[in-house]
């Protein structure tokens, strides 16, 4: 089971199109390299900072899961030797870390959702 990640896949999409300056759904059809780089970081980012499938993923981008996963399987292969890919993955996280909840306000949140199912289940 994947871990829980509290982070919007919008947010994660508003970031990489932030950093890499384009839009994820522009030429979303076609097959040109700068299009489909950006849309492969997307993908990228999406498995590695959401709790979403690759068929969730998929939808957002109206592709299918191995569309997906091939473009997941392209950044992990480019960063193992591309610099410049590597930055940018840097780049992106660095502005993501941002948007995701500390530690203790993920406890504090649980905490929370336990004393409110306690109060409710007292009352029944």
């Amino acid at each position: 089971m994947r871990k829980n990640k509290s982070i919007s896949s919008d947010t994660v999409i508003k970031v990489v199109e932030e950093v890499m300056e384009r839009s994820v759904f522009d030429h979303l059809h076609r097959r040109y390299r700068e299009y489909n780089e950006v849309r492969q970081i997307a993908y990228y980012c999406l498995r590695k900072y959401t709790n979403l499938s690759l068929n969730e993923i998929a939808r957002i981008f109206k592709k299918n899961h191995a569309s997906i996963l091939h473009g997941v399987r392209n950044i992990e292969g480019f960063l193992d030797n591309d610099k410049r890919m590597q930055d940018i993955i840097a780049k992106i996280h660095s502005e993501i870390i941002i948007y995701m909840p500390s530690a203790k306000d993920y406890v504090n949140t649980v905490i929370e959702e336990i004393e409110t199912t306690h109060i409710m289940l007292e009352e029944i």
